[in-house]
């Protein structure tokens, strides 16, 4: 059908389209360093596919703190230094959180704090803040310690188990029980099999949803995709619903869709997103505080010391966390070194200055709050708990809790994700010998956050 000139054409052809939209899209983001363009964008698209933005992050990092990217046809902007990533974090004037990320998310939870902006985002934010204030969540303390040792006492002594299946169950409950009041039986294996199918790996589809808007926006938005997320959002919601409808009529929520501050449909897409948000990411950082802990005996030896001075053996109140500083440290270096927050995005509204480079409006903006924060510190390969001195606490603090977010957009979960983590350790720490396996540690250097889903884990005799 084509004689050999076709063969020789075509291509010809698409390279010299491919030089000219190259030259024509460049002008735009020729002020920027980053590497030359290879065809069709090809060569980088490959890096990403390879290792997603630490790929691109380890092989083109070293053109600058802001950097210009083409991946396939598409230009990115790519956030490589801290004080560069805050800035961006801080200027919500200039540039929304509707980037590539919150566009997908919009066909998920519409109207969520993950998406608003303006008056919209601060009605639900003041609705929703006094919920999780510091006093509030301290109510839950003794429920946390019941979840937590209910599912550690159903472990087997001395078997290995897969440590992200025992922490998805932990802060499933955890999360179930603070936000919605609702109580998972694990004596009623109906109760349980609702609770797996509600809250098992939202975080995979929801990731699988964003990865295919965008290869293919129409695609993703399409009749087949709505019906399949209805359908895996169903079990969750049903459940969230069912509680509320038989809440005390004192319950924060209860009051909060009875006052109109939130409609109903509100409601269920803020607890999606709640549930999106805060169990998986909180599961896997669980997972690392207790790696760190077995990779590092001396550390989890004086955190043991800490702890039985402190508390003596009983349940911690309060007042007893504010004092135990070691822990306070050992799980911020945790989020420092392992932050689980891979990539997120931004949208310029209005062009608008990063450091020294000015971004053109309606560019793609992404970072990585694991890829920055980890490298904006000295040794930052180390685990180092005691790098949090009295001097630069406040400044390092600030940085390892970038996976919550920065400036008045910050993570509203995040004071429950914390105790959380402090109270499951302290347990943890108070009965008995946990280890994780640490031959099934191995860390993939480009997808380093689904490393403690191959973690083993033992439940030692005492």
């Amino acid at each position: 059908m084509f004689g050999i000139s076709s063969y020789i054409l075509i291509p010809l052809i698409i390279w010299l389209l491919w030089q000219i939209y190259v030259r024509t899209v460049d002008k735009k983001y020729s002020h920027i360093p980053g590497p030359k363009p290879s065809f069709l964008g090809l060569a980088e698209l490959y890096v990403y596919l390879q290792g997603s933005f630490l790929g691109l992050s380890n092989k083109y990092g070293h053109y600058g703190p802001v950097i210009r990217v083409f991946i396939g046809p598409f230009v990115w902007i790519m956030i490589m230094d801290y004080p560069s990533y805050v800035s961006l974090y801080h200027n919500t004037r200039s540039f929304s959180k509707l980037g590539t990320v919150q566009r997908a998310a919009v066909h998920i939870v519409p109207g969520s704090l993950f998406i608003t902006e303006g008056p919209e985002w601060r009605r639900h934010r003041t609705s929703m803040n006094p919920f999780f204030a510091n006093e509030e969540l301290g109510k839950y303390i003794s429920a946390i310690f019941d979840i937590v040792r209910e599912e550690h006492d159903a472990l087997e002594s001395d078997k290995p188990f897969a440590l992200s299946v025992w922490s998805n169950a932990v802060t499933g409950r955890v999360i179930m029980k603070t936000l919605f009041d609702v109580n998972v039986n694990k004596k009623n294996p109906q109760e349980v099999k609702e609770f797996e199918e509600a809250t098992n790996y939202m975080g995979d589809w929801f990731g699988f949803y964003m990865i295919s808007y965008c290869i293919c926006p129409p695609f993703a938005k399409s009749k087949y995709w709505q019906d399949y997320i209805n359908k895996r959002k169903e079990p969750f919601t049903r459940i969230v619903n069912q509680s509320l409808r038989n809440a005390d009529p004192d319950c924060f929520w209860h009051q909060l869709i009875q006052s109109g501050k939130l409609s109903w449909e509100e409601f269920q897409n803020e607890a999606v997103t709640l549930m999106l948000a805060g169990y998986e990411t909180t599961r896997d950082t669980l997972c690392w505080v207790l790696h760190s802990l077995t990779k590092y005996p001396e550390v989890k030896s004086k955190l043991k010391n800490e702890i039985s001075t402190v508390l003596n053996g009983r349940t911690p109140t309060p007042e007893d966390l504010k004092n135990l500083k070691y822990l306070d440290k050992v799980v911020l270096e945790t989020m420092r070194l392992h932050d689980i927050i891979l990539v997120g995005s931004r949208t310029p509204i209005q062009q608008d200055k990063i450091g020294d480079y000015l971004i053109p409006k309606d560019s793609t903006i992404l970072f990585s709050p694991h890829y920055v924060v980890k490298n904006s510190v000295d040794h930052p390969d180390e685990f180092d708990p005691e790098r949090f001195t009295e001097d630069n606490y406040k400044e390092l603090s600030k940085r390892a809790l970038s996976a919550f977010g920065t400036g008045p957009h910050q993570c509203i979960g995040k004071y429950l994700a914390m105790l959380e983590l402090k109270l499951i350790t302290i347990y943890l720490i108070q009965n008995g010998e946990f280890e994780i396996d640490l031959k099934t540690d191995q860390i993939n250097p480009h997808y380093p956050i689904k490393t403690p889903r191959k973690m083993s884990a033992i439940k030692k005799s005492v």
